[in-house]
């Protein structure tokens, strides 16, 4: 096999893969597919499911302002860790359900934040801040999808068959080929073993689509 190290090359490697010439317009498709695979719940409830995948790469630190009671959550959060005021003392806040945010605060008062629930694509905060306050998040961020040849992540520099596999499930599927279920247990064999070596204690629980108690 040939060396992958950005998109270009996974493409290409692809074609050589399927033996195929014609499938150029489709080959990004099957890409797409490895992404959202690779983005998925790490441990799914079933054993059939491909598990996604996630690494310390995807740990990422924000911060910003805020004023108000509401925040736009960054659009590339899987799985959130932590949110903290960055006063002295540094304030960390706990995470409430929309009922029981508006059960503690049903009045949404003003002052230094103490809790957040998440609304939609939203944070919401109580209480409401009197004053703007540097916010700090911590998360686990998806991947950004690739789009031109020259693009890579760490995953695919670092673990290029991840995507290849992922990515070959659907192109094999596409072909309606015997060996799709091949692909799938090699990729759920390599996904296995970077979810062993990366996990270990540094996430939270996943947050593929944001945890359903977090949601109205």
């Amino acid at each position: 096999m040939a060396l992958i190290t950005n998109y270009g090359e996974l493409k290409t490697e692809l074609a050589t893969l399927l033996h195929r010439t014609d499938l150029t317009d489709l080959i990004p498709n099957f890409i797409q597919y490895a992404e959202t695979v690779i983005g998925g719940d790490p441990e799914p409830n079933s054993m059939d499911a491909l598990e996604g995948i996630r690494t310390k790469d995807q740990h990422k630190r924000v911060t910003t302002s805020i004023s108000s009671q509401y925040l736009d959550i960054p659009t590339d959060m899987m799985t959130i860790k932590d949110i903290q005021i960055n006063l002295s003392p540094v304030r960390s806040l706990d995470y409430l359900t929309p009922k029981v945010m508006t059960a503690k605060y049903p009045s949404s008062p003003a002052g230094t934040p103490e809790a957040y629930t998440i609304h939609g694509d939203e944070f919401q905060f109580s209480h409401i801040p009197s004053t703007s306050l540097e916010l700090e998040i911590s998360y686990v961020a998806r991947y950004t999808a690739f789009s031109a040849d020259s693009d890579t992540n760490w995953l695919l520099t670092n673990h290029p068959f991840a995507y290849l596999y992922a990515a070959m499930i659907a192109g094999s599927a596409h072909l309606d080929e015997p060996n799709t279920q091949k692909w799938a247990m090699l990729y759920k064999s390599i996904a296995s073993g970077i979810n062993v070596t990366e996990r270990d204690g540094n996430y939270g629980a996943n947050l593929s689509a944001r945890p359903a108690t977090a949601t109205p």
